[in-house]
């Protein structure tokens, strides 16, 4: 008899995965959680859709096709979903958080990314990620309120200030002319090998603190660390340049 029960329960799980269209939102979001759960990202997109042809309104709908897009590389329909989302309920967190954060994957886009992450993150100020990615767009758009996140960064205690986060700090605390500050945020990212912090710390080295061996140290560190990579070829003529005046 249990084994009948056990055989009847997943012939009815089996009939709502795969039988007959969703009569409702509700069920067919369910659907679409249990196929993303399953990593089945294009069976979730179908499912997701249907929520929203079923309740065009439906903000969490929105949100699950626009995620559902997202994961398909679709990423002008994810937008469009979450801003119809972030329209109708203006005031809920995951709505500003999932446009802001779909924003900030578009480099032309960081404007728009900080104005719905600065909503989300006033909505929900515990959001240690929240205010990662703000922090980022603000850094990107070389916006005056980089500095005060990144110090809010610092304060969180589920977030560790890594290289990248010390030496846009040290940048700051130059910008403010308060070089002790910013020669102790630089000097602990140089613990990275990220190019642009050596060459950051090079500069410091050379235009602040008047320190040309060093200066010449960190700039010829930069240049073997970007060997001949056509990226770097404009900032490698600069420094090789400056290199020949020291």
């Amino acid at each position: 008899m249990k084994r009948y029960f056990l055989l009847l329960c997943a012939a009815a799980a089996l009939f709502f995965l795969y039988g007959c269209g969703e009569k409702t939102a509700e069920e067919a979001l369910l659907k679409a959680e249990f196929h993303a759960r399953s990593g089945k990202w294009q069976n979730a997109l179908k499912s997701a859709e249907r929520a929203v042809t079923l309740e065009p309104e439906n903000p969490t709908a929105l949100l699950f096709l626009a995620l559902a897009c997202e994961k398909n590389k679709l990423f002008d329909r994810a937008l469009d979903a979450a801003r119809h989302a972030a329209t109708l309920v203006p005031d809920d967190f995951y709505a500003q958080y999932t446009l802001g954060r779909l924003y900030a994957q578009d480099a032309t886009r960081q404007t728009e990314a900080f104005k719905a992450l600065s909503r989300a993150y006033k909505l929900r100020p515990k959001s240690t990620d929240a205010l990662i990615l703000l922090t980022n767009t603000a850094m990107e758009l070389r916006s005056p309120a980089a500095f005060k996140l990144l110090m809010e960064l610092r304060s969180k205690a589920d977030f560790t200030v890594d290289a990248v986060y010390s030496n846009e700090l040290g940048i700051a605390y130059l910008r403010q002319r308060n070089i002790s500050a910013a020669r102790k945020e630089l000097f602990r990212a140089c613990a990275s090998k990220d190019p642009r912090v050596i060459l950051n710390t090079a500069i410091f080295l050379d235009r602040y603190m008047s320190q040309k061996q060093n200066a010449r140290n960190f700039y010829n560190y930069y240049l073997r660390m970007v060997g001949n990579s056509s990226g770097y070829a404009v900032r490698r003529e600069l420094v090789e340049a400056r290199l020949r005046q020291l």
